[in-house]
């Protein structure tokens, strides 16, 4: 079945054969023009999907969930209203109502979701209304002349009578071919629109084994972060649970333990990450002990994104290695823990500060702390390490890779097999290279924004050629935020944010460095 991409590229094909007909003999230009409409009965003859009545279905069951949980909703905070002190006093008492009182605010965030879900669809509805009437009209006049017949023209007279007939068929494939984009278009920006409105939902979509529903709920990150942020980002849990799954009963029983007997929320979520990257026995318990050694501030600061100018890159070269090296560490714990705090959970051993690359490089808008000295240095030397990888001849897990001069970056290719596989700087799986459409830059931003709304990060290359002004540059989306993309800069260590229409216009110098996006790395669909 064509989707509808496909039918607009097929649509398209066929206006550029009509509009390059030679009149001339116009018996054959007629046979012509009914053969090209017979093409478009065959790509077209279905109005566009979905029906606007199947998309009221929907929005009508949108509309039936936010009352739901609205009532629902009211029913638990009168639960935690009504259970005061008196009736259950203690710590177990107060940790209940905390986790209500918790789980009630997180609820709240699922009408005003479903709410702008449903005018999402109805203004989608709508739309796909107007697209299938384009698309009825313009079947009434292409219809006409699916046969052409002329009498006793002679043929000068019916030259000028064809050439008329063309532009009537041409005009009804420009509005055959206008209802399909319109109807792309629509459909485009309701999913856009109900991706964000998913967003703000403060619940998650899948629970952690081995952690009480009510842990689980508080280990998600929401408020508009979505499932993008925090130590379950992405499909962080259906990754732990799957590796929970194929442990031996010993491992699972062990890392349920650690799990159990975590000192927080944090903690557990962290440990759950940890489960995901493939952290199993003597790792997993290092890791964990480790964690249990740290303030709750400093386990928070673990995440790789709370250190804004910190993890900058070492030269002008290596915007793709630090790029890669930021995405290893928030898709691998262990691994960030070890640029972060020098203890490397799989061998057990600490290092110190290994000194600065550049001991003439001062970076630092602040007085820094001797700990983000220490994690600046060792992201630093681990990013020049990556580069190392990256261009050698084989990639991370001993496959082919092809040479590649330092001096001239990381290539786009090198990034992808980077980011695939076990081990590498990604979740697993083949990642893809995506060059950018410079007609239409804004259908890979949405493709970038659906990976990172999934919690994958992404590298994005960005470019400009500007007389004696040119250069291009690495930069790492690492989340979303109010529907716009959360950029880490290597030039800077900073996040920066990015509109849909700064790179659909290719206007990205303000956050990406360089303003024309080339390339984007995804995660496999």
């Amino acid at each position: 079945m064509s989707t509808i991409t496909d039918i607009i590229d097929k649509l398209q094909g066929v206006l550029a054969d009509l509009q390059d007909i030679d009149l001339w003999p116009p018996w054959d230009a007629a046979q012509t023009i009914v053969d090209l409409i017979g093409t478009m009965i065959e790509i077209a003859t279905e109005a566009p999907d979905p029906a606007p009545t199947d998309v009221d279905d929907a929005a009508a069951a949108w509309r039936r969930l936010g009352r739901t949980w609205s009532s629902a909703c009211t029913d638990v905070g009168r639960t935690s209203t009504k259970t005061t002190i008196d009736i259950w006093e203690g710590d177990a008492g107060n940790g209940y109502r905390s986790s209500l009182t918790a789980l009630v605010d997180r609820m709240d965030s699922v009408e005003p979701a479903t709410g702008k879900i449903d005018t999402a669809l109805g203004t989608l509805s709508t739309k796909m209304t107007d697209a299938r009437k384009r698309h009825g009209d313009a079947w009434d006049e292409l219809n006409k002349h699916t046969s052409i017949s002329w009498g006793d023209l002679w043929p000068w007279e019916l030259k000028d009578y064809i050439a008329g007939i063309l532009r009537a068929v041409v005009h009804g494939a420009q509005e055959l071919l206008g209802a399909y984009q319109d109807a792309n278009s629509a459909i485009t920006t309701a999913a856009r629109d109900i991706r964000n409105a998913v967003d703000e939902l403060e619940l998650p979509h899948e629970l952690p084994d081995g952690v009480s529903p009510v842990s689980g709920v508080n280990l998600f990150i929401g408020g508009g972060d979505g499932n993008d942020s925090g130590p379950l980002r992405g499909n962080v849990v259906e990754r732990a649970n799957a590796a929970m799954a194929a442990m031996t009963p010993e491992e699972r029983a062990a890392a349920q333990r650690l799990l159990a007997n975590a000192p927080d929320d944090t903690s557990r979520g962290c440990i759950l990450a940890a489960i995901a990257a493939g952290a199993t026995g003597a790792t997993l318990l290092n890791y964990s002990r480790k964690l249990g050694q740290l303030s709750d501030s400093e386990r928070k600061g673990l995440d790789p994104t709370a250190h804004p100018g910190v993890f900058g890159q070492p030269d002008l070269t290596t915007c793709g290695s630090s790029s890669l090296l930021l995405a290893k560490m928030l898709n691998d714990p262990l691994y960030a823990m070890q640029i972060m705090t020098g203890y490397d959970p799989r061998t057990g051993q600490q290092v110190g500060d290994p000194g600065a690359v550049d001991p003439n490089e001062d970076p630092w808008g602040h007085n820094p702390t001797s700990e983000e000295v220490a994690m600046h240095n060792r992201f630093q030397h681990a990013a020049i390490e990556m580069h190392h990888q990256t261009n050698g001849l084989t990639t991370h897990d001993g496959n082919f890779n092809g040479w590649w001069p330092e001096a001239a970056g990381t290539s786009p290719g090198s990034a992808a097999r980077q980011m695939s596989g076990d081990g590498g700087s990604g979740t697993g799986g083949g990642y893809e290279t995506r060059y950018v459409d410079p007609d239409n830059a804004g259908e890979t931003y949405d493709r970038i924004a659906r990976a990172a709304d999934n919690g994958q990060a992404v590298p994005v290359y960005t470019y400009d050629i500007d007389g004696g002004n040119a250069g291009a540059h690495v930069v790492l989306v690492t989340g979303t935020e109010d529907g716009n993309l959360r950029v880490y800069n290597p030039g800077s260590g900073e996040t920066t944010i990015t509109t849909r229409e700064d790179f659909d216009s290719r206007q990205l110098s303000g956050s990406m460095s360089w303003d024309k996006p080339l390339v984007a790395i995804l995660p496999p669909a």
